[in-house]
């Protein structure tokens, strides 16, 4: 067989093979079905972000309603009275935020069947460097890079709206309130934000996992 025939051949082969991966990959699998860790992993994101978003709301009609109190407190000094209206504004903005974020990466999760196509034959996942919840669903989706955006917005978004919360219900004690009473509203605080801070270092804190779906 003559060289040029057989590379044209060799040409072929690898061309055919390239097309039948890229219609592997395009082709939705209608009787696939999620690993079953990874479809609770799902489930249970999907009940903690809608749980998220109900406390964002709260999070922001709170905020709207100590920025209301502020406006019409007429003991404050213009300057306060500015910072303190401009910590619930932010504070309000980062929980709306927040929610749209979180019907966002919802979104993704309704899609992740989808989004697996392709993935079935995978066996093992490699070292997980973060919590397994949130690395697994990005290994599963077919858009990690947008799946790994909306989180950290959402994460970026409600870590902020609950400390803006806050340190408007503190400072505002500090100028309107009587000594024994910014001490409470600080230890109260203090004592309420903790187990997030807790949690928001431990979250992102490397754990190395390492997943077998044949097991």
């Amino acid at each position: 067989m003559p060289q040029s025939e057989h590379s044209q051949n060799e040409g072929n082969s690898r061309k055919n093979f390239c097309l039948a991966v890229q219609v592997e990959e395009n082709t939705i699998h209608l009787n696939y079905e999620l690993p079953p860790l990874v479809k609770a992993l799902k489930k249970g994101f999907e009940t903690f972000l809608t749980a998220a978003c109900i406390v964002s709301v709260l999070l922001a009609a709170t905020a709207a309603t100590v920025s209301g109190t502020i406006s019409r407190d007429t003991s404050l000094q213009t300057r306060r009275k500015d910072l303190l209206l401009a910590l619930s504004y932010i504070a309000i903005s980062f929980n709306i935020s927040a929610t749209i974020n979180a019907l966002c990466v919802m979104d993704r999760l309704a899609a992740l069947p989808i989004s697996a196509r392709g993935r079935t034959g995978r066996n093992h996942l490699p070292e997980l460097k973060s919590r397994p919840m949130t690395a697994i669903l990005r290994a599963f989706d077919g858009k990690k890079g947008l799946m790994r955006f909306l989180y950290v917005s959402w994460m970026f978004s409600f870590s902020f709206g609950i400390i803006f919360d806050f340190l408007q219900l503190v400072l505002y004690a500090w100028n309107v309130e009587t000594l024994g009473v910014k001490i409470a509203v600080t230890i109260a605080v203090i004592f309420s934000a903790l187990p997030f801070v807790v949690y928001i270092f431990t979250h992102f804190l490397p754990k190395p996992t390492s997943i077998d779906s044949t097991a």
